[in-house]
């Protein structure tokens, strides 16, 4: 099973428990690799390029934690923190 496989497998998942929170970073990571696969030309993305896409949203996200926490809106790190937790889970675990 490919990564992306495995992604909407967990989507499926996530919709029929109704967990909202997976949900839609699940969506929000396979329309990222969507437009990387249009930017690509069509071409379906490998694994390994799944990995880079995931490691982008996890960046931004990161990113985005630093200009909450300078606006002090905890609610939105929240967010962003749990989102981070989701797509963490498909990431290889990292060498100490």
């Amino acid at each position: 099973m490919t990564l992306r496989e495995q992604l909407n497998a967990d989507l499926r998942n996530a919709l029929r428990a109704g967990d909202e929170r997976t949900k839609t970073t699940l969506r929000v990571l396979l329309a990222s690799i969507q437009n990387a696969e249009i930017a690509k030309g069509k071409q379906e993305l490998d694994d390994a390029a799944v990995l880079d896409v995931i490691g982008r949203e996890i960046k931004l996200r990161r990113d985005s934690i630093e200009e909450f926490r300078k606006a002090s809106r905890n609610d939105l790190i929240a967010k962003a923190e749990s989102e981070i937790a989701v797509l963490s889970v498909y990431l290889p675990p990292q060498l100490s």
